[in-house]
């Protein structure tokens, strides 16, 4: 199942302390994404336009220093539903029906990891519900307000062509045709038509590369490179 969720301009600043990771598609404007547990995301604005189909998944940094590479982010518990245990969740997914076909979730308290099984999904404006197994009381769950919930990895939707986590770009060490180094990726901003790379070089400072093909050449995520070509007006 595909799924995305529509975002405009992100928080840069919060981008680059915290995100982490998010998949892109160099050419084909925003496709699906999975955010690993590491980031934050900021939601679209009223009134921006909507991206492709695809998957798209927020994480937000875990209190650790030890990153948990192997759970995306699908949703972040924005306060309790009734009392009796609900929960409204805004999905960091842009399919909010996802949440139909899981069975459990991962809580992150930041203190540790509980597997919630979901007994009941529903939906409420730009919200989900949900009902966990085993807490029927809004005592017992109010205190995770703000917290975030993950899948596993093999939960998520595979990456397709031209697609990458977000973990896997930034810090991409970005060099030119002609084989010199250019700088690094230390972001990536959405558009409504395509991906922005925001790349740290010495020379120019911060430099805005679109992410198509005519521009991003090559990604080599296995040796942590990326070949770009310089269009006119870019520097």
């Amino acid at each position: 199942m595909k799924e995305h969720i529509a975002f405009g301009t992100c928080d840069r600043e919060a981008v680059r302390q915290n995100i982490l990771f998010l998949r892109c598609s160099p050419g084909a404007g925003r496709r699906s994404a999975d955010v690993l547990s590491g980031g934050i995301t900021v939601p679209r604005r009223e009134g921006e336009a909507g991206t492709p189909q695809g998957d798209i998944f927020m994480a937000i940094r875990p209190e650790s220093e030890e990153i948990m590479e192997d759970i995306l982010q699908v949703g972040i518990i924005s306060s309790t539903h009734g009392i009796r245990g609900e929960v409204k969740v805004f999905p960091t997914t842009d399919d909010p029906a996802r949440f139909e076909d899981l069975e459990e979730v991962i809580l992150d308290t930041g203190r540790e990891q509980r597997i919630l099984a979901i007994q009941g999904v529903k939906y409420f404006k730009q919200f989900v519900i949900l009902k966990f197994k085993g807490i029927d009381n809004i005592n017992d769950i109010e205190k995770y307000k703000g917290k975030s919930l993950y899948v596993t990895r093999e939960q998520a939707v595979e990456l397709g062509e031209d697609e990458y986590y977000l973990a896997d770009l930034i810090g991409m060490e970005v060099y030119l045709e002609d084989g010199s180094r250019f700088g690094t990726l230390t972001d990536v901003m959405a558009t409504g038509a395509n991906d922005v790379y925001c790349v740290e070089t010495q020379e120019h400072g911060e430099v805005l590369l679109p992410a198509i093909h005519q521009c991003i050449l090559q990604v080599d995520v296995e040796n942590n490179r990326m070949r770009v070509h310089l269009m006119d007006g870019l520097i």
